[in-house]
């Protein structure tokens, strides 16, 4: 495990821990809060922690899709009123908003911009 930053008062209950129990002065708040914290984390229903960290593991070793390809532009989506700008999405991808405000993109790209006031784009009447 490793943290952030130091937490001297954490790290001394940490050693004041032994087989016989803690050994040190009052009581280890701190100590009894990062085991729950751990236990929480690591028996979480999947994907959990473990389950987190394998997707993530999985995504550095998958091959790298090129995210300006067209192909993967199968999703059309109309900016909320107001939107403008350079937009920068979750495959790291960035589109300057036009006027109209219809932005391309894949589906993952989409799903965040959904949350936040984007709706699917009317498609032309044939």
């Amino acid at each position: 495990m490793r943290h952030a930053h130091r937490m001297p008062e954490l790290e001394d209950q940490f050693l004041a821990m032994t087989s016989n129990g803690f050994v040190g002065d009052g009581s280890p708040d701190r100590l009894d809060a990062a085991v729950w914290c751990l236990h929480e984390l690591m028996s979480a229903p999947e994907p959990g922690i473990i389950g987190y960290a394998r997707m993530e593991a999985l995504k550095a070793t998958a091959p790298l899709a090129n995210p300006n390809d067209a192909a993967t532009f199968t999703v059309t989506l109309k900016a909320p009123p107001g939107a403008s700008g350079t937009l920068h999405l979750m495959s790291g991808r960035q589109v300057l908003v036009p006027a109209d405000g219809l932005v391309s993109m894949s589906p993952e790209d989409a799903t965040a911009l959904r949350s936040m006031g984007w709706i699917e784009a009317q498609q032309p009447c044939l």
